[in-house]
Parts: structure tokens; C-alpha cells; sequence
């Protein structure tokens, strides 16, 4: 027994990290909370990285190894959520580590609610700890004003997510796309959530990359299903400073269809209009003109478009 301490799944997507794995595996083993299951997810990695999972899954009951093919994060986050049995569900990075309270801290907040929150300290050049302050909250719409308010949103490895409710609804990552992922799965998560709490505790060691290691640039697909769920939860009545949080990234997806000769769906371009509803400049007013007419235009946005966006 474990003195109602809920068992969490903890899924580590794995692609050559041999580098840092060892000492993200180890912060966790070293955990002042024990009751959980260590799901390791090799995502096909070519370095010694299957090695290192293999001989740590030795040493521990707790920890589950899968070995797959190089499908990518979202792929590898699915395989673990296939396997999980725990009450909630957290995700670490194979090249980050948390300090010795993280699941604790976790168990202390949760309370049995849908969602819990903490800190993360980013380390790159300087040290910067971020959180979304002690709050609590009984509605997913709150949770999301506030995420999004903090720019808080994508960071799942700052989460403690309940596995009935994902499974229950089917939610997975979606493969099909490579970029802001994490904010695709947290609010397609938040649509089912009745009450969230949050910590400013910053447990969990965030190394931010010198590059990026996103595989894809075009984040089209992912701003329309991002604003597709913005809209499920919210009734279709998206509040302002949320829609103005997305302004860029709808316009950079508005540009991009147009320039792939694709039609802009409607559920973008109405959030086109709300976000730029009076462009200001000759130059804004020209592409505010060729976005709402390009279906007439034939390939003239197009060539415009390349024109106007020279530097």
C-alpha cells in the first residue's frame, strides 16, 4: 500500500540521447515518491541509447522498455500511453532531469483533480524558473485563459494528466504533425477536464536546446487544429485575448495556404478576420486584401504575396 499516493506512468520518448539519458534516468530514480512505473519508449535511436534502457530496465521492476521504430516524439509518447497503468500520466524529456520532490510535490497538489501544474526552471546561458503561480481552478476555461496568458500552454512536462480521462476520450498526440504538438494534446485534454490546481514549485529542469529539434516548419495544419479546439471549448466564441495570443501564427498559416495554392479553411479565416479586423499601412491593407480574396484572384495573391514579403 502507498497511503492513497496515486501511482503515476512517467513516459521518456527516447531518439539518441545517450548523451544525457543516464542522468535524466537517474533524477528519477532518485524520487522521494516511489509509487510509480517508468515507461522508457526507444524511438529507433542508432546511438547506445537502446543499450542504456535495456540495462536500467534491468535494475528496476518499475520500468517498462519498448523498442519501435523511428516514428517521432508524438509516435513514441503514443507507444507509452498504450502501456501505461498508472492513475496519472507525466512526461519527461530524455535529455532533462527533476530534482528529488518532483512526484512528490505532484501528489500533494493533485488532490485527485483532473490536472495538476508546476514549475519548470529553464536552463540555457542563465537560469530562469517559470510557473503559472498557486492557483486553482473548476472550469477547463479558466485553465486555458491562464495557460495561454502565461504562455504556459505546450510545456507538458510542467503537468500531471489523469489516464482514465485521456483514455476514455481517446486522446493521443497527433503524428500527422510535427509542430506545437503539445498544445494540440493539452487542449484537446483541457475539453474534458472539470478542475485543475497549480504549484509555483519549479522541480523539473527544462535544458533548452541551441538548436531547434523540431522536425517540420509548417505549422498550418497544427493553427487550424489548435483554433479547432480553442472553439470546441469555448462554444465557438473564442475570447479576445486568447484569439489575439494566436494573431501571428493564423496569419502565418493564412499566408502559407496561399502560397501552397491551398483553400483556407473557414475556421481560419474567420480567425483571420476577428485578429486583423483593420489592418493598418498600405502594406497590411494590400495582404489583408489578397488573404479575403484570394479565392477570385487565381494566382495573383501568390505572385503578390512573394513581392510584398522580399526583404
Amino acid at each position: 500500500m502507498y497511503n492513497n499516493e496515486f501511482k503515476c506512468s512517467i513516459i521518456i520518448p527516447i531518439y539518441n540521447a545517450e548523451l544525457t539519458l543516464k542522468r535524466c534516468l537517474d533524477s528519477i530514480l532518485a524520487q522521494t515518491y516511489s509509487n510509480f512505473e517508468l515507461i522508457l519508449v526507444d524511438d529507433g535511436s542508432t546511438d547506445h541509447s537502446p543499450a542504456i534502457i535495456d540495462e536500467y530496465a534491468t535494475r528496476d521492476p518499475r520500468m517498462i522498455a519498448i523498442h519501435k521504430q523511428n516514428g517521432g516524439v508524438s509516435s513514441a509518447r503514443n507507444a507509452g500511453l498504450e502501456v501505461a497503468s498508472g492513475y496519472y500520466i507525466a512526461f519527461v524529456d530524455a535529455d532533462d532531469e527533476v530534482r528529488p520532490n518532483w512526484l512528490k510535490t505532484f501528489n500533494n497538489i493533485v488532490g485527485n483533480r483532473d490536472l495538476a501544474i508546476q514549475g519548470i526552471e529553464f536552463v540555457s546561458y542563465e537560469k530562469i524558473n517559470k510557473s503559472i503561480g498557486i492557483c486553482y481552478g473548476d472550469s477547463n476555461r479558466s485553465l486555458i485563459s491562464k495557460l495561454i496568458e502565461e504562455h504556459y500552454l505546450g510545456y507538458l512536462v510542467g503537468k500531471f494528466f489523469r489516464l482514465d480521462i485521456i483514455n476514455a476520450h481517446h486522446i493521443r498526440f497527433d503524428e500527422a504533425i510535427r509542430f506545437r504538438e503539445d498544445d494540440v494534446f493539452m487542449l484537446d485534454y483541457a475539453r474534458y477536464l472539470n478542475n485543475w490546481a497549480s504549484t509555483d514549485n519549479s522541480n523539473y529542469i527544462y535544458y533548452v536546446p541551441s538548436e531547434d529539434k523540431k522536425y517540420g516548419t509548417d505549422a498550418t495544419d497544427c493553427t487550424e487544429k489548435i483554433l479547432d479546439s480553442l472553439n470546441k471549448i469555448f462554444s465557438g466564441n473564442i475570447p479576445r485575448p486568447i484569439l489575439d495570443n494566436q494573431a501571428w501564427s493564423v496569419k502565418g498559416a493564412v499566408v502559407n495556404r496561399i502560397l501552397a495554392n491551398q483553400p483556407i479553411s473557414p475556421i481560419l479565416m474567420d480567425a483571420y478576420q476577428q485578429t486583423f479586423p483593420s489592418p493598418h499601412g498600405m502594406r497590411q491593407k494590400i495582404l489583408s486584401f489578397l488573404i479575403l480574396y484570394n479565392a477570385t484572384l487565381g494566382p495573383i495573391p501568390r505572385i503578390l504575396f512573394r513581392l510584398i514579403n522580399r526583404k
